[in-house]
Order: structure tokens, then sequence, then C-alpha cells
């Protein structure tokens, strides 16, 4: 249920071309409280977030890379200093996708496909639990990596639900054109939820406030934030 949930509230951020960029599970929160007894789920601390700076979404501000947490960070994103992903080029400043062109329209753009990636390592994680993070990283940056084999992905996706291997698999390619959008994620995650508890999962997509409106990136005075304007966003991701 808490992965259906993260997976739905990164839905509703990238719907507003907002990338998380810090998916971990430290990252997400559950209170006490209803529904259901279960509790609320919360995908908290929006410090790294960023805004697209284009309608398409496609534009990558040169900030930006390096940013998260190195274990679950995505491979086009551990450049550090700046250091541009592979498959991006400088455009005023901002990286872009290569080959998106004038328009820069793709889906899912490249900044949200970071946190497919990151998503994904937390998925296996939680739903393995059989190695600190750390080894766990190691072995899927490895095994998805350009030198990874079949057999080493098999054996790493083996203990989650058959249903979900495809989905994680894709997330975790090193290939960010690869990735499946947020969404498409969502959807597989939510039809094994109904699929093991007998009912739909309750995502609360229509009746959530309408948020602060996001400005572009900006240097940001404590170094990791992006300067956007997020003050009313977390208010509305908690996921039943």
């Amino acid at each position: 249920r808490s992965l259906v949930a993260v997976a739905s509230a990164l839905v509703f951020l990238h719907d507003r071309r907002v990338a998380h960029l810090d998916i971990k599970p430290d990252n997400v929160l559950l209170d006490s409280g209803p529904p259901a007894g279960g509790g609320t789920v919360w995908l908290a601390d929006l410090g790294l977030a960023v805004a697209a700076t284009d309608a398409g979404g496609s534009e990558l501000p040169a900030g930006a890379i390096g940013r998260g947490s190195p274990a679950y960070m995505a491979p086009e994103m551990r450049g550090g200093g700046g250091a541009p992903p592979p498959s991006a080029q400088c455009v005023s400043g901002y990286w872009r996708e290569a080959g998106a062109g004038a328009g820069g329209v793709q889906e899912p753009p490249l900044r949200l496909r970071a946190d497919v990636y990151s998503f994904g390592v937390m998925a296996v994680e939680v739903l393995t639990l059989s190695r600190p993070i750390s080894e766990l990283s190691a072995e899927l940056t490895a095994a998805f990596g350009a030198g990874g084999s079949a057999q080493q992905q098999a054996a790493l996706l083996a203990p989650l639900p058959a249903s979900l291997r495809p989905v994680i698999k894709l997330s975790l390619s090193a290939n960010a054109g690869q990735r499946p959008a947020m969404l498409t994620v969502f959807e597989q995650l939510a039809a094994l939820y109904e699929e093991t508890v007998g009912r739909a999962f309750d995502a609360p997509s229509q009746t959530v406030p309408t948020p602060v409106p996001v400005s572009a990136p900006s240097a940001s005075p404590h170094g990791g934030g992006s300067g956007l304007s997020l003050s009313g966003l977390a208010s509305v991701l908690p996921h039943a």
C-alpha cells in the first residue's frame, strides 16, 4: 500500500512537471491515524525538487545534476559538479535531452525519469529487505548497467511479485529513455494492490486542492533546494 501511495504522489508531482529527486524510504512517512486504521502515507522532503522550465518538461537545470541520495540516484544524475548526463546537450544554460527537438516534448521527460529510477530502487529494497541499501544499490547498478546480464537482473528481481517484475525492470534501466512514465508504474502497482486486497486503491486525485504555482528553478540559499514555490504542495500529497 505504501508503494502504491508513493507512486500516486509522484504521478501528482510529475503531472505538474515537478521532480522530487530524493525518493527513498526516509522520505516516506506514515502516521497512525485513519483511514481504516492503517494511517496515511506521506511523500516528504521537497527540498531538492525542481520544476520544468518549459511546457514539455524536457530541460534539465545543470544544478540538478548530482542532487539526491547516491544509493537511489539515477545514473544520469550522478555526474556531480554540474556534469551532464551522456544523453544531454547544453542549451541556454540548461541540459536538454539529445533529440528532443525544438519543442522539447518527450514523455516522460528526462528529469522525471530520474524519480522513476529512484522509485525502482526503493521498491526492490522494501520488497526484499535482504541486504543493506549500499550493497543492493551497487548490485542494481552493475546488473542494469551496460555490463549487466539478464541473469543478474532476474536474480535481483526474483523476490518481487511476478506481475511487477517487468515494470520495475524497465524503471531500473540505465537508459532513461527506456524507463516508463510514473503513471505506468502506478497503474501496475495499483492493479496488484486491487488483486491482493480485493479493492481498488483510492487515490484522491479528484479532490486535492490546487497547489501553489511552481516557479522556475532558482538559486537556493541552502545549497540543495531549488527555490521553488512549493509551500502548499506537501499538504496535498497524503495518499491513503
